[in-house]
């Protein structure tokens, strides 16, 4: 539990109905003055935003660090997260509106061809989406897959502590993913008007569900011109194949018809192989499973039949406390914390390429530092082990490597590790 002032008193986030009232009245009758986080001492400065009827208690950019390791403030440092490298540039944060910025890579148009080729007088955002892969790791501008990082990371999806045990399902994913979306722009637009997240299927509330999805996606068709594109984040049902390529499902929406061209699926099942392989044999299908799931973001073009083509993908794995991982030893650290009833953070890379490294998982319960968990393997390049070491000496914390050849698991690492961690040399 942590503590603000907030209208000039001591607060706490306990009782949500409560606080809200308090940020409200702090938000409207004392701009003047800055509520604060009592992780440390001094306290640390932050901001009230409004959100929607909701008002959200942020930190001023480039601080999250800056706030005790414990506390539900703390950001990872530069070195240890993919966001680092992007705030301050594709990642803009407004204080005076709330809002945050975000420069992206890929277009939310599609040029309606008449002869293959596109107009040469269109500017870059209203050519279609045909240059390099939007997974690039070199690019300075967000892929869609540093989106996705963005909203799961924003929408504390990446934080974990036992009591969010059973806790977690698509309803609260999309609530809080929604709240994201709301107070970030992309090109001007509130990203929120941009993006779908279907909630939870109901019913007897189905017809109305059905007409309000219709009516979204329909308000991207156009007939002439550049087509804007819809952007759909989900569970993922079903990727099968169809007379149009490959039919992609999301659940609570399966009766949507989203079409992959053979090329689009190619590229798809290239960047997201692990992914996809995962989903397939951790996921039993079933729409109260308890497996792992496939969360997608899709960019696409509306037809006029309101089929959904798609023209960009990204995906994340996550396990059945819906904690993304990136491959099968992440995976297991993750699992083993889980298990062992840790408190973590995991570390998203956003554009960082496959020569980079991050801790799998930052342990947030040790003390009187955190303790940065890293995986070696066998088959890791000399780069991946260099830049390994380099952050391992420039991290600001304990770090601990599971050597996978090692012969010990991850489970008794972590276990053998306790609460406490060695202070670092000077």
């Amino acid at each position: 539990m942590a503590t603000f002032s907030v209208c000039g008193e001591l607060q706490s986030d306990e009782d949500d109905n409560r606080f809200q009232a308090a940020l409200a009245d702090h938000y409207h009758n004392r701009k003047g003055e800055q509520p604060a986080c009592h992780c440390q001492d001094p306290p640390i400065a932050l901001y009230i935003a409004r959100t929607g009827d909701r008002y959200v208690l942020k930190r001023w950019p480039n601080t999250g660090w800056q706030h005790r390791y414990t506390c539900p403030k703390y950001e990872p440092p530069a070195e240890a997260s993919g966001l680092g490298s992007l705030l301050g540039g594709a990642i803009r944060e407004e204080p005076l509106t709330g809002l945050t910025s975000l420069t992206v890579d890929f277009s939310l148009k599609k040029v309606k061809r008449a002869d293959g080729a596109a107009s040469a007088s269109l500017s870059p955002d209203e050519a279609a989406n045909d240059g390099p892969s939007s997974d690039s790791g070199n690019s300075r501008k967000l892929t869609l897959k540093s989106i996705l990082h963005y909203l799961w990371d924003k929408a504390e999806f990446c934080r974990w502590v036992p009591m969010m045990a059973d806790r977690r399902n698509w309803a609260v994913v999309a609530k809080h993913v929604q709240e994201v979306a709301n107070g970030t722009q992309i090109k001007q637009q509130t990203l929120g008007h941009l993006l779908y997240i279907p909630p939870v299927w109901n019913q007897a509330e189905s017809d109305r569900l059905k007409a309000r999805r219709q009516g979204f996606f329909g308000a991207f068709y156009s007939r002439t011109g550049p087509k804007r594109l819809v952007m759909v984040l989900g569970e993922a049902k079903e990727l099968s194949p169809s007379q149009f390529g490959q039919r992609l499902v999301i659940k609570s929406m399966p009766e949507t018809r989203i079409f992959l061209s053979d090329q689009k699926y190619a590229q798809f099942a290239n960047r997201y192989g692990f992914e996809l392989t995962s989903w397939r044999e951790n996921a039993n299908g079933s729409e109260s499973s308890k497996g792992h799931h496939l969360v997608v973001l899709v960019t696409a073009a509306v037809s006029e039949s309101g089929a959904l083509l798609v023209e960009d993908i990204a995906a994340i794995a996550v396990n059945s406390q819906w904690i993304p991982y990136s491959s099968l030893h992440d995976r297991l650290v993750i699992d083993s914390a889980v298990a062992l009833r840790r408190k973590f953070l995991k570390p998203m890379t956003y554009n960082l390429g496959k020569g980079r490294t991050l801790p799998s998982i930052i342990l947030v319960d040790t003390k009187p530092l955190q303790v940065n968990i890293f995986v070696k393997t066998a088959f890791d390049s000399e780069i991946l082990n260099r830049t390994r070491d380099e952050l391992i000496n420039a991290s600001r914390g304990h770090s601990l490597v599971w050597e996978t050849e090692s012969g010990q698991g991850v489970y008794d690492l972590i276990e053998g590790l306790g609460r406490t961690a060695p202070e670092l040399a000077e």
